[in-house]
């Protein structure tokens, strides 16, 4: 399970997830990050035409940047070179919905994942039913985390 603040309810994702988008996505791209929080993925980045957005509005307003906007994911169209979705799966009630939704918004779609079956605070779903909503997508086991990554492209 993810670390989680009951107060402020925002995921405390690892730099893990960061590291693996900065391998794979390329100066001069464009970038949607889904779920941003307080922009902790930017400084990972370099040279990128970056735009995150969150539906928590006090992580929003911590991060203090006009890079990052308040909105749900559900309420954003646009066209990205790269979207990524640390930590967002786990918050999808019907995870094809989602997924759809997000491979709508980018070219290249970098997505973290926990295998679970035991639905306790976040829904957790198997690889299989990942694989399901998404289609083909590449899955790689997480090394410093028990997180799977996927990566979905067009």
């Amino acid at each position: 399970m993810y670390p989680y603040d009951d107060k402020k309810h925002l995921f405390i994702i690892s730099d893990e997830h960061y590291k693996f988008a900065q391998k794979f996505i390329k100066e001069g791209k464009s970038v949607l990050d889904v779920g941003c929080g307080t922009g902790a993925l930017i400084p990972y980045l370099q040279n990128v035409d970056y735009l995150g957005i969150d539906a928590t509005l006090w992580a929003v307003e911590k991060a203090n940047d006009p890079r990052i906007t308040f909105c749900d994911v559900f309420g954003y169209n646009g066209n990205f070179d790269y979207v990524c979705a640390f930590g967002v799966l786990d918050t999808a009630l019907d995870l094809k919905v989602l997924a759809d939704k997000l491979k709508s918004l980018g070219n290249v779609l970098l997505f973290s994942f926990r295998e679970g079956t035991q639905k306790k605070k976040f829904n957790q779903y198997t690889t299989e039913e990942v694989i399901e909503a998404f289609g083909k997508i590449e899955l790689i086991e997480g090394k410093t985390s028990d997180e799977t990554y996927g990566i979905w492209r067009k």
